[in-house]
């Protein structure tokens, strides 16, 4: 089995999710039925290489599944750690691409008014550009194109996270400045097992420190910052009796474009 980032054939299976836990989780904690994207029982995996952990088969979840997440009003806040930490980063005269940008939320904090978001189900609010493309898809017309390209808490629901990151540098000049959020499996959250919403079909890859960290071997660019949240008990103690609060759940890690 292939790791889907650093493409390592030495894998190795961690554990099982069946397809039976995966529907009563989301059934007990959404109401929604996963039956139609997990048909079978999930093998996990964990690469040796770069310890990513990942899924097979990967079943990433589809439209209706995310159309569905969008009705809860915590799923695209307009608040988030990433954001104010982030925006301060992002000069007036800046070209910014944020992928995944949900209803456009961050757009609105910045200085710069040279901003593009990708992002399906899209409702576009407030003048902010939105465009329904994959990141692969735009950086075909925008190479070396943006001075910074943005995505908090997306990697992780992709199937191909190599081609994700790839497309993104493709879409950064020289020197400019990768920025990922992603939830931090080293934190608490590694260690939550019946937290639907880290687990197929939302979340199909687990991100440790040293995957993150590893990136920047893996790819043409230095990492520049990792910084950690803060922990926050609130939703945290309803999946994890003790966990460890010296951090929270995500990490915004930036690289620099070599």
């Amino acid at each position: 089995m292939n790791c889907p980032l650093c493409t390592s054939d030495n894998t190795k299976k961690i554990g099982v999710l069946t397809k039976e836990f995966i529907s009563e989780t989301y059934q007990n904690e959404y109401q929604f039925n996963t039956g139609k994207l997990v048909t079978t029982d999930l093998d996990e995996y964990q690469c040796q290489h770069c310890s990513l952990k990942f899924w097979s088969p990967c079943t990433p979840a589809d439209g209706s599944f995310y159309s569905q997440l969008q009705t809860f009003p915590w799923y695209y806040p307009g608040d988030k750690f990433e954001y104010d930490l982030v925006e301060d980063w992002i000069p007036a005269d800046a070209d910014v691409l944020e992928v995944g940008c949900g209803t456009g939320e961050f757009a609105k904090r910045l200085k710069t008014k040279r901003y593009v978001g990708l992002e399906f189900n899209f409702t576009a609010t407030d003048g902010v550009k939105i465009l329904d493309q994959t990141v692969e898809q735009h950086s075909m017309d925008h190479k070396e194109y943006y001075d910074y390209v943005l995505s908090f808490q997306v990697i992780e629901h992709v199937d191909n996270p190599r081609s994700f990151v790839q497309a993104a540098l493709n879409c950064l000049k020289p020197q400019g400045l990768l920025v990922l959020g992603i939830p931090a499996d080293s934190s608490w959250l590694g260690h939550a097992d019946g937290f639907g919403l880290n687990m197929p079909p939302h979340h199909v890859t687990k991100w440790p420190d040293s995957t993150i960290k590893k990136l920047d071997e893996l790819f043409a660019m230095e990492l520049r910052a990792f910084v950690s949240a803060p922990f926050s008990d609130s939703y945290a103690l309803k999946f994890v009796k003790t966990p460890d609060q010296t951090r929270g759940d995500i990490v915004v890690a930036s690289f620099r474009k070599n």
